[in-house]
């Protein structure tokens, strides 16, 4: 089943939004605790022209959308954080890709910092650089 351009960026945002409820749940906050949460978000919107083999011309028009949030414990007593990250695309005129729409998460991870040592986990999707 194919989703619509609207669907699909609608399904992009709908995941966005959840994965920031449920990592910013996930913290375990005391009443006197202050949390920390940003989202990052950038758009960008390129137009090109190209020409192929038979002499036609393919206008190009795509649309791209970067999300990323983290939610921290913003005094450090509970070493928690939730990170993610990812992007979508929707092609406003002849078609980039595999299809109108693409995106995906790039990471989404649950991540843990020991209090005393040098000691890190993580839970999730996540890069390793």
């Amino acid at each position: 089943m194919r989703l619509s351009r609207a669907g699909a960026c609608l399904r992009m945002w709908t995941y966005a939004v959840l994965a920031a409820c449920i990592g910013s749940s996930a913290l375990p906050l005391r009443p006197a605790a202050a949390a920390e949460a940003t989202i990052s978000s950038t758009t960008y919107l390129r137009s090109y022209q190209r020409t192929d083999p038979s002499g036609g011309k393919d206008r190009y028009l795509p649309f791209y959308e970067y999300l990323s949030g983290d939610a921290t414990q913003a005094n450090g007593e509970v070493p928690l954080a939730f990170h993610f990250a990812g992007w979508g695309r929707l092609d406003l005129a002849t078609e980039t890709g595999s299809g109108r729409t693409g995106g995906d998460f790039d990471a989404a991870y649950l991540d843990y910092r020991h209090p005393n040592g040098n000691g890190e986990a993580r839970l999730g999707r996540f890069f390793l650089a």
